[in-house]
């Protein structure tokens, strides 16, 4: 109050060399404020404080962490697509131990049961480089089932874990890296804050979208590159389409060498039975497997082919539940069985084993095998229609009896001779066989030995025949012969090199038939000389072997253009006959 302070002053005027002013002056001068006002301000004086001290604080978390996201945003945009793995790895561990002031790090992949380092950094790197993560640990299961972070702090847990007692925390982060694939970034030894453990979880889960990332356009590409290999393979294999073999052969090879298969075989199913059979096969003797047969349901195969999906062995059952071939045959335990299917059509089963790296198949090695597995389907099915085309254009033009070519082939070739002769100015020869009393023969002892006579004499006759002459069934026992660029005195030593085969290879075995050998007769004819039309030469040569008939049988008759000499007619004028057909 002003009466203390007026009591003050004047008990301690010379003690503090006060100025001259009187203390009316300085009474003038003197505000006094309230106690309890003085304690309001001070206490909103300390408030502002606290406010700026914890502000600063703030400041200072949020500049450290803008630090480490503009540091982690940074590395992360400065990685390529085609930065290595192995790099990667390193920049992560580099961030996370210098922006978080870690003491050790490392970079766990799943190998053979066991999550390993396969980078690592920090004070003590030499011992996390050595330390195993079992993959059935309930933590790795949590994380890998949750994709989320897992922490180690009690020294018992990481006892089971079988870590060395030199570490005492251990925080695991996961990281994918593609389809359902997992890595850990493992840290040791360090206490997190929130900050930190948040800051570090958005750094793998940045770093899992990269490689992710990375992973599909390397599978997009890698599926390309498959689609453009498996085109560029389906072109080579249609210009084997009418080898069916040489497709089969090209199938497993190229199947064994997109997924490192060192053995392949290819099971195709036998018409109208639920069994397989082996089409073609690499890196087994096919000796060995050539009788094999599969149901439907038996073995690997059996049950692809049932099931009409893929399936996968990796190894850890063996062969235990199927059984196809002696497991002595396999270095490994794990293979796959593929069906070839068009729609719900299963048109074969692909079977692969013992990779060549000894890793076991997986579910990538059966995509691969995706685009490659449909052309190989259509193309095993065209290979399938085209054999069964020719088949039955065989049919169309061969005699079922003898084996031999048909009237119907022999119209097409006789038409395609004459044009090429006529365009060319060559001469070709036809020949017309018959067997010599064939009805007494068939009547005597029967079609069955009728029919074995027919097939006996066209076996005959195409041995005795020249690689470019054409043997065909005429009709009944009749045989035709079109002999390209052939004179017509060639033609009757092929015609009699064939009678008298006939007459000496045919066993007479018969018991009623009368006659010691049986024999043939053979009519020729040539173009030009035995006309310009095509129906003239088929005519005379008919003709021809008339004559052969009527002059006793077992000969040869060959027919060619005579002119008779001019003579004078009635009025004493000279005139020529036209040319006229003779027989020699």
């Amino acid at each position: 109050s002003k009466e203390e302070f007026k009591k003050y002053v004047e008990g301690h005027w010379s003690k503090y060399f006060l100025d001259d002013r009187s203390l009316d002056q300085w009474m003038d001068d003197l505000v006094v404020i309230p106690h309890q006002q003085i304690e309001n301000m001070i206490r909103n004086i300390n408030q502002l404080l606290d406010n700026i001290l914890i502000s600063s604080c703030e400041n200072r978390d949020l500049d450290k962490r803008l630090l480490w996201f503009k540091t982690i945003i940074s590395m992360v945009a400065n990685m390529r697509a085609d930065t290595p793995m192995p790099e990667i790895y390193e920049n992560v561990l580099d961030a996370v131990i210098f922006l978080f002031n870690v003491d050790s790090a490392g970079i766990y992949a799943k190998s053979n049961g066991n999550y390993a380092a396969i980078a690592y950094g920090g004070r003590n790197r030499n011992i996390i480089k050595e330390i195993k993560l079992p993959e059935e640990n309930p933590y790795i299961s949590k994380a890998y089932a949750t994709r989320t972070p897992v922490s180690i702090m009690d020294s018992i847990e990481l006892w089971h874990f079988r870590i060395p007692d030199e570490i005492i925390s251990l925080y695991l982060f996961p990281i994918e890296t593609g389809r359902d694939s997992l890595i850990f970034l493992g840290i040791f030894n360090s206490l997190l804050d929130n900050d930190a453990h948040y800051s570090i979880s958005e750094l793998c889960r940045l770093i899992s979208y990269f490689c992710v990332s990375r992973y599909q356009d390397n599978e997009i590409r890698r599926e390309s590159e498959d689609l453009n290999y498996v085109c560029s393979l389906a072109s080579d294999l249609y210009a084997h389409i009418k080898d069916s073999e040489k497709v089969y052969d090209i199938i497993v090879d190229e199947a064994s060498n997109l997924v490192g298969a060192e053995k392949c075989s290819l099971m195709l199913p036998e018409s109208g039975k639920n069994i397989l059979k082996i089409a073609a096969v690499k890196g087994i003797n096919r000796v060995l497997i050539e009788d094999v047969r599969v149901k439907k349901g038996d073995g690997i195969a059996g049950n692809a082919y049932e099931k009409g999906m893929p399936i996968l062995i990796d190894g850890e059952g063996g062969f235990r539940d199927y059984s196809i071939t002696p497991r002595s045959f396999y270095k490994t335990a794990s293979c796959m069985s593929v069906p070839l299917k068009i729609a719900d059509d299963i048109v074969g089963i692909l079977n692969l084993s013992d990779k060549g790296s000894g890793e076991p198949f997986t579910e990538t090695d059966i995509s691969k095998l995706t685009h490659f597995v449909f052309q190989s389907s259509v193309l095993i099915q065209l290979s399938y229609y085209y054999e069964r085309s020719e088949i039955m254009k065989e049919l169309s033009i061969k005699d079922p009896l003898t084996g031999i070519y048909n009237r119907r082939y022999f119209d097409m070739q006789i038409e395609e001779e004459f044009k090429r002769s006529e365009r060319y100015g060559l001469t070709f020869s036809l020949a017309i066989v018959d067997i010599d009393d064939f009805k007494l023969f068939n009547d005597s002892e029967g079609h069955i030995a009728g029919d074995n006579i027919l097939k006996e004499i066209s076996s005959i006759m195409t041995a005795t025949l020249r690689s470019h002459d054409i043997l065909v069934r005429f009709g009944g026992e009749e045989f035709a012969i079109i002999m390209p660029q052939t004179s017509n005195s060639e033609a009757f030593n092929v015609a009699e090199r064939i009678r008298n085969n006939i007459k000496e290879r045919v066993i007479p075995a018969w018991k009623r038939f009368p006659k010691k050998h049986l024999t043939v007769s053979v009519g020729l004819a040539m173009y030009p000389k035995c006309g310009d039309k095509l129906i003239d030469i088929i005519k005379y040569a008919d003709r021809a072997l008339y004559k052969a008939k009527v002059k006793g049988k077992d000969q040869t008759i060959s027919w060619q253009i005579v002119s008779k000499p001019p003579k004078e007619d009635n009025n004493g004028n000279d005139s020529t006959y036209d040319s006229r057909l003779f027989y020699l």
